[in-house]
Formats: C-alpha cells, structure tokens, sequence
C-alpha cells in the first residue's frame, strides 16, 4: 500500500462515486414509482410529501456526485 500513486487513488475513489451514482439514480426511479402510487389515492398525501422532498434531496446528492466526478 506504500506505493499506491494519486492517480491510483483516484481512480479508486471515481468507480466508489459512480458505484454510488448508479444507485442513486436506481433509488431515483423507484421513488418516481412511489409518487405515482402515492397520486393516486388522497389518503397518500403525507406520503407523497416525504417522497416529493426525497426525490429533492435524492437529486441534490447526485448533483454533488456529478461534481466531485469532474
């Protein structure tokens, strides 16, 4: 592990990024599923609340992913 280079480390550490990108965007669709399920009936409506400001944060980290991977 001495001799790992900083181009070994990063690119290391960019296939963790787009290993966690890849399921945020999988995350991503299933809660796009939820908040159709969840239109459909007015006994949802607290539920479609908590996904609408889930798919939100879910976007802001795959946003931050998009960053750090330029």
């Amino acid at each position: 592990m001495k001799n790992v280079t900083d181009k070994q480390k990063w690119v290391i550490r960019s296939k963790m990024l787009e290993f966690q990108k890849n399921g945020l965007l999988s995350y991503g669709k299933y809660l796009d599923e939820q908040l159709k399920f969840a239109s459909k009936s007015q006994l949802r409506v607290a539920y479609k609340s908590y996904i609408e400001k889930e798919i939100t944060r879910n976007n802001d980290k795959i946003r931050i992913l998009n960053e750090r991977l330029m």
